[in-house]
């Protein structure tokens, strides 16, 4: 069950995506999530993790919600880069 505060920082995590998407962000957040689904805690230093949890990797837990409200997020980011790069 997802608490109103975690869906304030849900709102607030895709409003910083929308300014500039980034995809390590959001593997990071994923990772997050799943530690603590699992009643770990997070480790935080990449080259630890990899080595004692590498089941931490929050890549393979992006759901696909998140997968296209990140495609949506990235698409309208990428345009408007492109068309701030026209003269």
């Amino acid at each position: 069950m997802t608490s109103e505060k975690d869906g304030a920082d849900d709102e607030a995590f895709w409003r910083q995506m929308e300014r500039m998407p980034d995809l390590q962000a959001l593997v990071e957040r994923t990772g997050r999530r799943h530690a603590a689904s699992i009643g770990e805690v997070y480790i935080e230093d990449p080259f630890r993790r990899m080595r004692e949890a590498p089941h931490q990797s929050g890549y393979p837990h992006i759901t696909p919600e998140e997968w296209a409200r990140w495609d949506r997020v990235n698409e309208v980011y990428q345009v408007q880069r492109r068309e701030g790069l026209k003269w």
